[in-house]
């Protein structure tokens, strides 16, 4: 039996090893010839390099005027108004008589209290004449130079009390609304008038916690009021914070020498707080995917290549300027990212820089001649 199967197994053999090298022959074949699909072209961008700048902080805030010195002119006691010299909104000086009320009653008891004691005073001093005679004694005289002082004492009380019915300016400054008028009975702290000092005007500012590292007295602090600039200088920061506003209040002194500025009046204020060193690039170099912001980092910037590869770099961003932003974590100066058409980039995307972008603005960029960026490559 095994003599009538040799000669049909040999060919089949024979078959199978010829079809194998065929197969294998047109495989290798296969992975030689050039493939008909077409690679995709490098995308062309616009890149940007990564510098750090110094960036003036300024911080734009509300703040509120006040005079330096300002009262409420209150009556110390009940009596009627004899008189109000003053115009409403007049400048007057310290010292100047801003309202009288009715002393007659006083003095006339000041005139009895006069005679009182000068007849005390002239007693005293005839029994201090006799006291070498022996005609009074040390106690008699000592009672009537006791009651010549009392008499003395009670001028001086009714004198304050007359004192107590003219009130006088305690500062020089500038007079609001009669809230009364002569004949008028006032009593004790019953409103007359507002009395303002406004050659000079205090600022109080709310500032967030943030900057009070870089808060200092003296610091200048700007604002303007109907197209005129007013400035003036930090001279006092509060050593609190509010825990509830998490706001630190400071305040700022300023001339105001045309009396432009008025109590109670709210600006808006800027406040310079110095220059910093920044990373910066442009808004439309950042990609943002939910609360992330990634960039598009051109890898091997340097080399002297026509095309690049990129990677997705998520980032940290801080304050935004006016077209650009600040890069507070996840880039470092020098490096290069695409800053114009990142939405058709992926990862491991091949990139063909035109140009590099700086501060132009893009049409002339993209019509001109590019900046070229120092130490960089343009590949055209």
């Amino acid at each position: 039996m095994s003599d009538t199967k040799t000669p049909l197994t040999k060919p089949l053999f024979t078959l199978f090893c010829f079809v194998l090298a065929l197969t294998n022959m047109t495989v290798a074949q296969a992975q030689e010839a050039p493939s008909d699909k077409p690679k995709n072209p490098p995308i062309t961008v616009l890149a940007y390099q990564l510098q750090a700048e110094s960036i003036a902080q300024n911080v734009n805030l509300i703040g509120t005027l006040q005079a330096v010195q300002s009262i409420e002119v209150r009556a110390t006691v009940t009596d009627s108004i004899t008189a109000l010299p003053f115009v409403e909104g007049q400048s007057i000086s310290k010292g100047a008589v801003i309202v009288k009320l009715n002393a007659e009653e006083e003095q006339a008891e000041l005139k009895q209290a006069q005679i009182i004691s000068a007849e005390a005073k002239r007693q005293y001093l005839r029994a201090q004449k006799l006291i070498g005679r022996g005609n009074i004694t040390e106690a008699t005289l000592d009672e009537l130079k006791a009651a010549w002082h009392s008499a003395e004492a009670q001028q001086t009380i009714l004198q304050a009390r007359i004192n107590d019915r003219t009130i006088r300016a305690p500062f020089a400054g500038r007079l609001g609304f009669k809230a009364v008028h002569e004949g008028a009975l006032v009593s004790n702290n019953s409103l007359i008038t507002t009395l303002d000092n406004t050659e000079q005007m205090y600022l109080d500012v709310q500032i967030p916690d943030p900057y009070l590292q870089q808060l200092q007295l003296g610091q200048n602090i700007q604002f303007s009021v109907a197209e005129q600039n007013f400035s003036g200088a930090i001279t006092v920061i509060n050593p609190r914070i509010n825990p509830e506003s998490r706001l630190l209040q400071m305040r700022a002194l300023v001339n105001n020498p045309d009396a432009l500025l008025k109590s109670g009046m709210q600006v808006q204020v800027q406040l310079n707080l110095g220059e910093q060193r920044q990373l910066l690039l442009p808004e439309t170099a950042v990609l943002m995917q939910g609360e992330k912001n990634f960039v598009y980092v051109v890898q091997d910037s340097q080399a002297q290549t026509p095309s690049f590869a990129v990677r997705k770099q998520p980032i940290t961003i801080g304050k935004r300027y006016f077209g650009q932003v600040q890069v507070t974590a996840g880039l470092q100066a020098g490096d290069v990212v695409v800053s114009q058409g990142i939405l058709r980039l992926k990862p491991k995307s091949q990139i063909k820089i035109k140009a590099y972008q700086d501060k132009q603005p893009l049409e002339d960029l993209l019509r001109g001649k590019p900046l070229e960026i120092p130490n960089k490559t343009q590949v055209n």
